[in-house]
């Protein structure tokens, strides 16, 4: 297990492929963090970002999320769905706009390699790289919302990330009675994917 968090640069898309990753995206997930809490072990964080975005988009009642997984909405609240991306780890470019971050576990197996990251972050107001991808300047766009959430209600930030699921079962978007719980719940922004 890594706990270095000079490395989040080496972090890209290649660093998370093992011998048997099959597809070629990258799913994170961007959560706020109580500042005082104790992250779960990594095998349990890891789980609870599957069932997340297992049943999230299934909810109709906002009441639902807090039965997800025993983190949410405290220690950790997300801010959006667990997102997906094709071939490209958020992690360095979270790193480029937070600086450098407090906490960093990977945990990696012959099947898996799961890690995150935790910042203490000030508002940002960044911007993509030039010829960003829309998978980027979506980062970025949630990047921004809980740097600005964070920073307001004091709490740290935390992206969490591993190979991914179908980028194509993605792009059909969200349910719309679950968008509207995950606002009332208290999700910053309702979707996976870039709009």
């Amino acid at each position: 297990m890594t706990d270095i968090c000079n490395t989040v640069k080496q972090w890209d898309f290649e660093r998370f492929v093992t011998k048997s990753t099959v597809g070629d995206t990258f799913a994170y997930w961007l959560c706020l963090l109580r500042r005082d809490a104790e992250l779960p072990a990594i095998e349990k964080l890891a789980s609870a970002m599957s069932s997340q975005c297992d049943i999230e988009e299934q909810m109709s009642d906002p009441a639902g999320f807090a039965v997800i997984h025993p983190y949410t909405p405290d220690p950790l609240m997300p801010i959006a769905p667990v997102s997906v991306t094709k071939r490209w780890s958020p992690l360095p470019a979270a790193e480029r706009s937070l600086g450098p971050c407090s906490k960093l576990k990977m945990e990696e197996n012959d099947h898996l390699v799961f890690a995150y990251a935790v910042w203490t972050p000030t508002w940002i107001a960044d911007t993509p790289e030039k010829n960003a991808s829309s998978d980027q300047q979506h980062f970025q766009f949630l990047l921004t919302l809980a740097s600005v959430a964070a920073a307001t209600k004091g709490m740290d930030l935390m992206l969490a990330g591993r190979i991914g699921w179908s980028y194509e079962t993605e792009q059909t978007g969200m349910n719309p009675e679950a968008a509207v719980a995950m606002l009332e719940f208290g999700y910053l922004f309702p979707d996976r994917i870039p709009r």
